[in-house]
């Protein structure tokens, strides 16, 4: 049996323009992100969304408040239906 080397789940910290990128070979073109902001980091003032994805690569989450979510740590959940 072989496993993937990639999380299906794992946490992310928005950069100082409110971004980060996941690299991560499990998506695909279909895959759901399950995105959902932790109490760790500084407080979002946004709602995060999945702004692109690059199928077999890997996706981008963003807040919509930009910069002022800088910090923020995200949980995200790859998910198939």
């Amino acid at each position: 049996m072989s496993f993937p080397t990639d999380p299906f789940a794992a946490l992310a910290t928005l950069d100082a323009a409110g971004v980060a990128t996941i690299e991560n070979k499990n998506i695909t073109a279909t895959t759901c992100v399950v995105l959902t902001a932790q109490d760790n980091g500084a407080t979002p003032t946004g709602s995060m969304f999945l702004q692109g994805r690059t199928v077999g690569v890997g996706f981008t989450i963003a807040s919509t408040a930009g910069a002022d979510d800088a910090g923020v740590v995200v949980y995200w959940a790859l998910c198939w239906s």
